[in-house]
């Protein structure tokens, strides 16, 4: 099904044990500008469909490297 929103996870470790970010939204991408992250440092992301009564799966989770602009 085509889902309305994506909720979106951001860890410091691929169990998502430490969530940085837990959010939706409506949107193909996500801005990190304000979250505490450091450059350099490996994240973890994950996504999940969303609509207004059911939900997805998670996505299986990627790495995330933030480099500096």
């Amino acid at each position: 099904p085509a889902f309305k929103y994506y909720r979106v996870q951001l860890a410091g470790a691929n169990d998502f044990s430490d969530l940085i970010a837990d959010d939706f939204t409506d949107k193909n991408s996500y801005k990190t500008a304000g979250l505490p992250l450091e450059y350099g440092a490996t994240y973890y992301m994950r996504l999940m469909g969303a609509g207004s009564s059911v939900s997805g799966p998670w996505s299986e989770p990627c790495e995330v490297w933030i480099g500096r602009p």
